[in-house]
């Protein structure tokens, strides 16, 4: 038994306006049938609507079927006989191009996984990078617990003034101090983005820690030469 269409507005189906472009009906098909393909969902509901959006393309994708369909409406729909391969509602056309996941992603089916993604998050990756980033935090923290240690030299050297450089001690104690939790904070934000875009995320953090370590290793090596 196949599903009255006299009522349906392939447009709405779409959700296009009557208007729209073949680059249009192809953007709207894609992103609908991401959603109720079969190979996606199980459900009956889903089912259905997946049939609604591939007889829609159909239709409107094909230049004559599109102009008939526009001209005749509902008449269109309750003759089936007026399709060129006869096909019923619950009998998909052959000739539908995108009726697989793959034909329906081509991009992704070529792409690199690092521009694309995968369908769900790796991993290793997220639990690397997940290390890395607790890592990079207890770093940062204890850089920064030194970074204000640099401050008891300032104190002791002020009892013998002229001897130490007093500006370069204080200088250094702030790159510690502020530079490396900003450098771990913009590393942090960068690896959830790309965690979340399905990219490779686990160098970021490390590439944090390696700076932040930098930082602190000349900043100790200034704080040594100011203090005799």
């Amino acid at each position: 038994m196949t599903e009255d269409t006299s009522e349906i507005d392939f447009y709405e189906v779409l959700g296009v306006e009557p208007g729209a472009s073949e680059a249009e009906l192809k953007a709207a098909y894609r992103r609908l049938a991401r959603i109720h393909h079969p190979d996606a969902n199980q459900s009956e509901a889903d089912a259905t609507r997946f049939k609604q959006i591939t007889h829609a393309y159909a239709v409107l994708s094909n230049p004559e079927r599109r102009a008939e369909y526009d001209q005749m409406g509902t008449l269109f729909l309750a003759n089936t006989a007026t399709w060129s391969n006869g096909a019923t509602w619950d009998e998909p056309f052959d000739d539908l191009p995108f009726v697989t996941m793959e034909e329906m992603l081509p991009d992704a089916a070529s792409a690199p996984t690092e521009e694309v993604g995968s369908l769900a998050p790796r991993n290793w990756d997220f639990l690397l990078s997940t290390f890395l980033v607790i890592m990079l935090i207890a770093q940062t923290a204890l850089f920064v617990v030194l970074g204000f240690a640099f401050g008891i030299q300032v104190i002791s050297c002020q009892d013998e003034p002229g001897v130490c450089n007093i500006d370069v001690i204080n200088w250094s104690a702030r790159i510690v101090i502020f530079g490396t939790p900003i450098i771990a904070i913009a590393a942090i934000v960068v690896t959830v983005v790309r965690l979340v875009q399905r990219k490779h995320a686990w160098w970021i953090p490390l590439a944090g820690m390696v700076i932040n370590f930098g930082i602190y290793l000349v900043a100790t090596r200034l704080v040594d030469l100011a203090v005799p």
